[in-house]
This record gives C-alpha cells, structure tokens and sequence, in this order.
C-alpha cells in the first residue's frame, strides 16, 4: 500500500517504503510516523509523530524478549522451554513470575505477592488465592459453563443455562434472583431483575434492537440506517431524537433534539477526533491535539482554554 485516502479530506495518507523494512506514514496533516521492522517483518521500532522511539527485540524463535520505552524504561520478558512466558521484568515496577502446570498458570508473583489458582482437569480454575489469602471457589458443569461462585466473605453466586448455552438464571450473592429469556436466534427478549420488574427487547430481522418494554409497560424505541447507525430514538415520553452523520462518515455530526433544538458535532483532524461541539444556544466547544492523537487544548462552551502537556509516553505532566 502506498497510499488509503477516502473521499473525506480527513483521510489521505501515504506510504514510502524503503529495502530495509522501514516504512513513513505520511498522514494528511503533515505528521508521520515511521515503522521499522527486521527480516522476519517483526516490529522492532515505531517513531510517534512527536519523536517518541519505542523499540522491541526478539529471541531466535520469535518471542518478544525487550522492550523500550520512549523515556528508556526497559521491560524484559522470560521464556521455559515450552514457550510459556515465566519472568516479566518491568523497567519501573516489580518483577512478575508466572509458575505454570499442564500449560495452565499456576502461581503469579510480584515482590512479595502471590496468587495461587488450582484448576480441574480441563483447565477450569476451581479455587484462587489472592495475596492476602483470601478465597475465592468456582464450579462448572460437564460442559465447562461456570454454575457457581463461593466468595471469601461466604456467600455464593449461582449461574443456569439452557441447553444452548445461555444464562436464564443468577441467584445473586445477596439472595435475589435474576431470569433472562431469549428467542430463537439467540437474542435476549426479556430480562426480569431481582425486585421482579420486567423488561423486554424486540428486535428486527438483521439483529438491532428497535424497541424496549419498560417495567410499567412504557416504551423505548429505535430507527437505523442502512449501516446500522441510529438515527431516531423514542423515550418512553414519546419525545424523539434524531442523529444526523457526517457525509462519508459513521460519526455523528448533528443530534436534533425533540424540541427543534441542535447539537452538531466536527470532526477536523486527520485521526477523525471530535474538535468542536456547538450546542443549543449556538455556543461551542473546542478540542485540539497534538499530532499523535493525545488533546493540546481543550476551549469550554465559557471559553476558557485549558492547555495539557505530556511526557513521551503519553502521560499528562
């Protein structure tokens, strides 16, 4: 690929590739980032549009075994000889070992915390110890569907299904019961809470939720477009909304509220971010970004600007 643009003027980047597996994305506001890989086509470097360098090293059998971060932090990863990942070294945290049995892990550590899972013969954890030695139980039917949960504080959580694989029933830990009922396509019709109020979905041919039954009998309703994007929603008021989206996009560009009032909403950055909001009374809301997607300013409906600034890996300063 040289170059994916649309027909929106968001999106128009390109590609220039070299011989040694190192690709520029040219992207539409004058930003790029740069991907390096070795020759296996494995990532080993990734430059951000700010200059943050991120880089990765792997071992003779492709597993990833260094990382580093843009601000040096290097995170190391140990492999058994079955492949199973047994050491994780972070750069700023405590190590993590993994102990496993069968394939499954068995015991995480890191520092002096442990976690310890015990599982049945196909795998299922049936009891786990967290670091303070609390206790956590599991059961599961002869189709592995998890049917009960025992916390430490004793109380127990109980799960059915029907024959399909579906959850009818949660007896919750405090006492309460909630059912589910679905048709003949899998989709949930009716959902009753642990008080008994009812609430029921109809849906239509393709699968998308045109109507919700209320407990009390009110309604809720749904219309779509041809991508399967709302576009009118009915509360149980009879009040209605209305979404409008941008040419060639799925985002919303204006919501018309059930009083004639607007909202619009833009989308003018090449990452096809939200940058502005204007609301009823005409006033507007301002985003802008950095070119690697993280928010620069932030301009409120009073006007009042906020300004953000961020070490190179992505966290506010």
């Amino acid at each position: 690929c040289v170059r994916h643009w649309a027909s929106f003027s968001q999106m128009d980047t390109r590609y220039a590739w070299d011989d040694n597996g190192r690709v520029t994305v040219h992207n539409a506001d004058g930003s790029q980032e740069v991907y390096v890989h070795d020759d296996r086509a494995r990532l080993v470097q990734r430059i951000d549009p700010d200059g943050a360098e991120h880089y990765k090293s792997y071992d003779e059998k492709g597993r990833l075994t260094v990382e580093q971060d843009p601000l040096g932090a290097v995170t190391a990863y140990q492999y058994d000889d079955a492949g199973r990942l047994v050491a994780l070294f972070p750069g700023d945290d405590e190590p993590t070992s993994y102990e496993h049995d069968n394939g499954f892990v068995r015991v995480v550590m890191r520092g002096e915390a442990v976690w310890k899972y015990e599982r049945n013969v196909q795998g299922d954890v049936i009891r786990k110890t967290d670091p303070d030695g609390q206790v956590t139980d599991y059961s599961y039917d002869k189709y592995g569907q998890l049917i009960g949960v025992w916390y430490p504080d004793g109380s127990c959580q109980r799960l059915v299904w029907n024959e399909r694989g579906q959850l009818i029933e949660e007896q919750l830990a405090n006492g309460g019961i909630k059912r589910y009922r679905y048709d003949d396509l899998g989709r949930q019709v009716a959902r009753e809470d642990e008080f008994g109020a009812l609430t029921q979905y109809q849906w239509d041919s393709v699968g998308r939720l045109t109507r919700v039954v209320l407990p009390g009998g009110a309604t809720r309703e749904y219309s779509y477009n041809p991508y399967g994007k709302i576009t009118a929603e009915r509360d149980e008021l009879g009040n209605v909304t209305r979404y409008e989206y941008a040419d060639g996009l799925h985002l919303i560009s204006r919501r018309i509220n059930a009083d004639g009032s607007q909202v619009s909403y833009r989308y003018d950055n090449a990452r096809l971010l939200l940058t502005e909001i204007e609301n009823e009374v005409g006033e507007t809301y301002g985003l802008q970004y950095y070119p690697n997607g993280l928010i620069q300013q932030e301009t409120g409906f009073d006007g009042q600007r906020t300004a953000y600034a961020y070490d190179l890996n992505g966290n506010l300063q």
